[in-house]
């Protein structure tokens, strides 16, 4: 792709060269944009991330979790992955499935699906419409605002200046705690609670706490970042 832009503008520009009035603006022009692509600091459109984190149980690895986001002007999609296989009363599979779409900012739709052993447990929906949103799931079937933090963004957009996030499965705002730097604390209904770590503004760390269990998903350093058109 490289070349072929290079080989463009050394066409476009030739006859510029060869003249004894030479447009220095549009040669300028040129140079610039060449050193911009040279620098790769012209935006892909369409670009995705890929996360990959690891699921952990008493420090055994159980699973694992896939995180990916696709930005395309004004559209972001983000969606989510796992699968788990573990033991508590007795044998369970858990595998997941959470997608959002976010158009200039605002949360436009979103699901959550849970099959636990096979079989599906779980299809939760939110969708805004006329400038309300409408829960699938929920005592307030629906509600006016604007969502743009979800539980999904906390994979991908380290929280600083929020101080609310929606949760898609619970379909209600919950209240996000500093615990310390670039440490946040989300209390879920029912007791349990999750725990984000961030470093450079990426999310390294999750913990979940639950009655009955504890897991950790801690990102691969290896797939840190993947990028694809």
């Amino acid at each position: 792709m490289l070349p072929a832009l290079c080989y463009y503008l050394y066409k476009k520009y030739r006859s510029r060269f060869r003249s004894p009035k030479i447009n220095w603006a549009r040669l300028r022009s040129g140079g610039l944009l060449i050193g911009f692509i040279l620098a790769g600091t012209i935006p892909v459109v369409g670009q995705t991330q890929t996360r990959h984190y690891q699921v952990k149980r008493n420090g055994q690895v159980i699973g694992e979790l896939s995180f990916q986001q696709q930005d395309s002007g004004g559209l972001k999609e983000l969606k989510m992955q796992s699968h788990v296989k573990t033991r508590l009363l007795f044998g369970i599979e858990v595998r997941t499935e959470d997608f959002s779409t976010f158009k200039e900012g605002l949360l436009t739709y979103s699901y959550v699906r849970r099959n636990i052993n096979g079989k599906q447990k779980e299809w939760r929906e939110t969708k805004r419409a006329n400038g309300k949103y409408v829960f699938s799931h929920s005592n307030s079937k629906v509600k006016s605002g604007s969502i743009t933090y979800n539980m999904m963004r906390l994979y991908d957009q380290e929280p600083l200046a929020e101080k609310v996030v929606f949760s898609d499965h619970h379909q209600q705002l919950l209240e996000i705690k500093i615990i310390s730097p670039h440490t946040y604390k989300i209390q879920l209904p029912g007791g349990g609670y999750n725990v984000y770590y961030y470093e450079k503004g990426v999310c390294q760390r999750v913990e979940v706490h639950h009655a009955l269990y504890e897991l950790h998903f801690e990102l691969l350093p290896s797939t840190l970042l993947t990028l694809s058109k």
